[in-house]
């Protein structure tokens, strides 16, 4: 048990003795009496104290003692920041010089200005941002900042380097690549609409059909999003709704006489693409995936009714756009493609009875943009 102790002991002895000494690093002072001293030092921020010692002995400086000092082939200067003495290395000089403090504190200083701390122990997203402050007047080392992916010792020492050799400018100017990403991320562009107009519904019950004008309103948005780049304020992606009512029309087939209102809801999802984007008038092609829900009332063969039926299909759509200063006039014209209306309605005997019916719209509407 003793002999386990002393072997605990003497681990404990070596490994402070080898964590102390990893503290100092070689280097060379002169006090301001002009006495030189070689040997191993280690700068205790805590206390303002820098602590030596060689072979024979050992001392402590005070900051007021030393005139030069270089430790680990790095100049160690004292500076005054927020009104305290702290100590630096000399990492770059230059139009902007590098210190550092520690192993995760930094400052860049540049003549007359403000000292800028760079903390890498902390979040790295605001360290490219302080950067770019720090050298606004090098339009060229923000692409290189921004493709720093770890910002450390030798990063920061490499930017500042490239920061000092910098062809400078006294503002503020994007580069080509900025602009070219800038105009990637435009704001996004929004068309809301309001529209009128008439569809023709080609409807078909058992060996007859017929075409019924619809009056129909509609509300819609157009979204041209910023990240489309180049295709922005041509491509739109958009969401319309829309409501049309016939009146009551009859269709007698061989068999059956139907009388029939509809009131027909339309809800769609689509995608525009406008030519000519850049001058007053634009026309425009595209398509979409609708939701429909039809309500019909009237009587078969003397059977009143009042029954719903709704599904899903896809439109196709062209027209144009004419620009009147800050709003436009749009005239469009869709296409929805047949699709069966499955109702159906109890009669007075309880009997379930189908009412199916064949549809398909064209729509042609005047459209108000703002």
């Amino acid at each position: 048990m003793n002999f386990l102790k002393f072997q605990i002991l003497v681990i404990a002895f070596f490994a402070s003795g080898f964590l102390f000494s990893q503290n100092y690093k070689s280097g060379t002072l002169i006090d301001v009496s002009e006495n030189v001293y070689s040997g191993k030092f280690s700068v205790d921020h805590e206390n303002n104290l820098i602590r030596y010692r060689n072979e024979e002995s050992s001392r402590v400086f005070g900051y007021s003692q030393i005139k030069t000092l270089n430790i680990d082939g790095y100049e160690i200067v004292v500076k005054e920041i927020d009104n305290q003495n702290t100590l630096l290395s000399t990492l770059v000089k230059g139009k902007a010089t590098l210190y550092q403090k520690d192993n995760t504190l930094f400052y860049i200083n540049k003549k007359d200005e403000d000292w800028i701390p760079i903390d890498i122990s902390i979040n790295e997203m605001i360290i490219p941002g302080t950067l770019n402050l720090a050298f606004n007047d090098c339009s060229a080392i923000r692409e290189t900042i921004a493709r720093t992916s770890s910002f450390n010792k030798n990063s920061l020492i490499e930017l500042t380097e490239t920061y000092n050799n910098c062809e400078y400018s006294k503002k503020f100017e994007l580069t080509k690549k900025e602009i070219n990403q800038s105009n990637r991320f435009l704001s996004d562009v929004f068309w809301l609409y309001g529209g009128v107009g008439i569809s023709v519904n080609k409807l078909g019950f058992d060996d007859t059909e017929q075409s019924i004008l619809f009056p129909q309103l509609s509300l819609g948005i157009l979204a041209s999003p910023g990240f489309l780049g180049n295709l922005q304020d041509k491509l739109f992606i958009g969401s319309d709704i829309s409501y049309g009512s016939s009146g009551t029309q009859t269709l007698n087939s061989t068999t059956q006489e139907l009388e029939i209102k509809v009131h027909a809801f339309l809800y769609t999802i689509e995608i525009q693409y406008n030519f000519n984007s850049s001058k007053r008038f634009e026309p425009f092609l595209g398509g979409g995936v609708n939701l429909h829900s039809n309500r019909f009332k009237g009587s078969l063969a003397g059977q009143q009714f009042n029954t719903t039926d709704g599904g899903g299909n896809y439109n196709l759509k062209a027209g144009f756009m004419y620009d009147i200063g800050n709003y436009r006039l749009g005239l469009s014209f869709r296409y929805v493609p047949e699709y069966n209306s499955n109702a159906s309605f109890l009669n007075e005997e309880k009997e379930l009875v189908p009412l199916e019916l064949k549809n398909n719209y064209f729509i042609s509407r005047l459209e108000f943009h703002f």
